[in-house]
């Protein structure tokens, strides 16, 4: 198994649509598959967040997610890349995880749960903590004009 760099880590979400977002409470943990995207060196999602759904909970009790993509071809051509953060909810008039979620031709958001009419999406971006991608000796990716922008903190 082999490091990517941070070129290949943007590179490699650039080309991904979907991944696990893990939280945590009081010991329990919680993971979501979930569309995201990639825009400009910064992770985003829309989620969908009804007031009394269990991904909301563990949202809100969490301080640090793991945010997990992979791609396993064969069992020489795989990548995957761990995301460690903090999930910040955008003001609503906010367009830039709209638009990054929006690229996603996959697996976009509002269409989850379209009887919701996109009411109870929110927008967030991952802030970026720890990042960390491997890869196996096949596989080949491009690099991004934009790596991945990690918390100067």
């Amino acid at each position: 198994m082999l490091s990517m760099t941070s070129a290949e880590i943007g590179g490699f979400l650039e080309r991904q649509e979907t991944g696990v977002l893990a939280s945590c409470s009081d010991g329990d943990a919680y993971g979501t598959p979930e569309s995201f995207g990639y825009r400009n060196g910064r992770i985003y999602f829309l989620l969908d967040m009804p007031s009394n759904s269990q991904k909301r909970a563990f949202v809100d009790d969490t301080d640090t997610v793991c945010f997990t993509v992979y791609e396993a071809n064969t069992r020489r051509e795989f990548a995957s890349v761990l995301v460690r953060g903090t999930l910040n909810r955008l003001p609503e008039d906010g367009a830039e995880a709209e638009i990054a979620v929006g690229q996603n031709e996959q697996f976009p958001s509002e269409h989850v749960f379209p009887e919701r009419g996109g009411d109870t999406l929110r927008e967030y971006e991952l802030v970026v903590e720890e990042i960390s991608g491997r890869k196996g000796p096949d596989f080949e990716v491009e690099t991004a004009l934009a790596p991945v922008v990690a918390d100067a903190n």
